[in-house]
């Protein structure tokens, strides 16, 4: 029977060692819960900013500036980016206003209005097709005419021969 004493002090030893070590665990468990933990997610842009992305140019962007674009951190950089973007594409630099981008805006709001139908315009076949048409002629008599201003030449031509304004 002497043999039972020490026993009884090493069991009872074990289970206080084993309720402490649960208790232990539960309380890392509870501190470890995936909900609360800080999310290593970038945020998504603003919807102003996602809309110009996929609505506003998504005919004249690359896939590079697009990128570029995505990995901007601040909406100052994102207005830096959008004013440097339609001065690159500017024709005539030397006047005030943005003959390319006035001419874009132009060409949505012009298949907006007229192949809508159940979606805008500017997402349809023909809207698409409108617009893709006319920066591709334009892309290409600039591409033959080094002159920035060429783009302007290209647009009025293009405007006479398809009859449009």
């Amino acid at each position: 029977m002497s043999y039972q004493k020490p026993a009884l002090p090493l069991a009872v030893f074990l289970a206080i060692l084993f309720a402490a070590t649960s208790l232990v665990f539960a309380q890392q468990k509870q501190t470890q819960d995936p909900s609360e933990k800080p999310r290593n997610v970038k945020p998504e842009l603003k919807k102003a900013y996602k809309d110009w992305l996929d609505k506003d140019v998504p005919y004249v962007i690359t896939d590079e500036e697009r990128k570029a674009f995505k990995k901007l951190a601040t909406d100052d950089e994102r207005e830096r980016f959008i004013e440097e973007f339609w001065r690159r594409r500017d024709p005539d630099p030397d006047t005030d206003e943005n003959e390319f981008k006035e001419e874009y805006y132009e060409r949505i709001a012009y298949a907006n209005e007229n192949f809508a139908s159940g979606i805008p315009g500017w997402k349809s076949d023909r809207g698409r097709i409108w617009n893709r048409a006319h920066l591709d002629a334009a892309a290409t008599f600039a591409s033959r005419h080094p002159d920035p201003r060429s783009s302007i030449t290209a647009h009025r031509e293009l405007s006479l021969q398809s009859g449009s304004n």
